[in-house]
C-alpha cells in the first residue's frame, strides 16, 4: 500500500532517538507539539500522563475534572472538578476545598506562637469566625468570635498553672475568665 500524502504509515513500534522501542511511539530526548496533543482519560492505576520512574502516579480525568494520583489509587491524590472544587483524598469534592481525612494547617515545629488557624464565615474576615491560637506565653486556645465584638474563648492559661478556663475575651484567656477548672 502507498504511504499517506502528508504522513507516514508504519506497522509496529516507532522510535525516535532509539533503535529499540517497547511502545507504539517512543521519543528519547525532547519533543515539541505545536498543535493539540490528545490522550485518553486514563485510570488511577494507569494515568494518561505518567512518569518513567514514578509508577502508579500521574494525571488523568474522570470526565469531569483533572486528577493527580499517587499510589495507584484515586483516594491518594488531588482532584480539581469542572466546577472548580478541589479535593484532597477524594474524587468528588462537594466544596471549594474538601479534605478527605486529616489536615494540618500551621506548623508542628518551632515556637508555635501566634494564630494557627482562622476560619471565617465570609470573605471579608469581619464576620463570624473560629480561631485556634497559640499565644506567646504558651496558652493554647479555641475562640468563637462574632463580628469582632462578641467572643468566647476556652483554653489553658499558662500563667495560672495551666488551668482550663472559659472566658469572654478573644485576645487573652486570663483577662475575662468566667469559669475555671
Amino acid at each position: 500500500s502507498m504511504a499517506p500524502t502528508l504522513g507516514l504509515a508504519v506497522q509496529g513500534n516507532v522510535g525516535i532517538g532509539t533503535s529499540s522501542t517497547t511502545h507504539n511511539l517512543e521519543v528519547i530526548g525532547t519533543a515539541n507539539v505545536s498543535g493539540v496533543l490528545t490522550v485518553g482519560n486514563g485510570l488511577a492505576s494507569a494515568p494518561s500522563y505518567s512518569f518513567t520512574n514514578l509508577t502508579n502516579a500521574g494525571l488523568w480525568t474522570n470526565g469531569d475534572g483533572l486528577l493527580l494520583t499517587t499510589g495507584g489509587t484515586n483516594t491518594k491524590g488531588i482532584t480539581v472538578t469542572g466546577a472548580g472544587n478541589v479535593g484532597i483524598g477524594t474524587t468528588a469534592p462537594d466544596y471549594q476545598l474538601a479534605v478527605s481525612t486529616n489536615a494540618v494547617i500551621g506548623t508542628t515545629s518551632g515556637s508555635g506562637n501566634g494564630e494557627i488557624l482562622r476560619v471565617y464565615r465570609n470573605t471579608t474576615g469581619t464576620g463570624e469566625e473560629l480561631r485556634i491560637d497559640q499565644a506567646g506565653t504558651g496558652d493554647p486556645t479555641l475562640s468563637f468570635v462574632y463580628t469582632g465584638n462578641s467572643a468566647w474563648m476556652m483554653g489553658l492559661d499558662n500563667s495560672d498553672s495551666d488551668k482550663f478556663k472559659i472566658g469572654t475575651s478573644n485576645a487573652d484567656i486570663g483577662a475575662s475568665t468566667m469559669f475555671t477548672i
